[in-house]
């Protein structure tokens, strides 16, 4: 499946919309299979990342249909808002989104690879490489290179990020 980078807060259209992972400029991916047409797709694509978060929070507080979607969105959306700040709360309430993502909906497989990834990034990001290290390990349990291509490349590079780091 192919995967559609959301513009990084801040970036005009014509600088490239990605995040430093290490040493390594990487791409904000979102799964392909969020249907291009959802208002909080349409906002995470555009980079309007405060306005996807505050929708999705609206979404999930009326109904729990396309539940891990939505967590995966605002998860997503608090990620891109924590890149941009560098704030450890906004990263520790991305990757709790990112973990109810696996624990309520389990049977979501390319949603779960998807949040395990993010989850790694995040504790990487609040210095917690051990658990990150483990986590891309469980998430390549799910993503695969054929299927969601861009993910496993994405995933791939974020391991090369924390091999070198204690």
């Amino acid at each position: 499946e192919q995967t559609k980078s959301a513009p990084l807060p801040g970036a005009t259209p014509a600088e490239p919309t990605s995040r430093a992972v290490g040493t390594t400029s990487l791409p904000i991916e979102l799964l392909a299979e969020l249907d291009d047409d959802d208002p909080v797709t349409r906002l995470l694509s555009r980079g309007q990342f405060q306005a996807a978060f505050d929708q999705v929070d609206l979404l999930l507080n009326r109904s729990s249909d396309a539940l891990a979607h939505r967590l995966y969105q605002r998860g997503m959306a608090q990620l891109a808002l924590a890149d941009r700040t560098g704030d450890p709360e906004r990263y520790k309430s991305a990757g709790l989104d990112f973990m109810r993502v696996i624990i309520y909906r389990p049977r979501s497989v390319k949603v779960v690879g998807a949040a395990l990834m993010e989850a790694g990034y995040v504790h990487q990001k609040i210095g917690r490489v051990d658990l990150a290290r483990k986590l891309f390990d469980r998430a390549k349990l799910y993503i695969e290179e054929g299927d969601q291509s861009e993910l496993a490349r994405r995933l791939m590079a974020l391991i090369a990020a924390v091999a070198d780091e204690r």
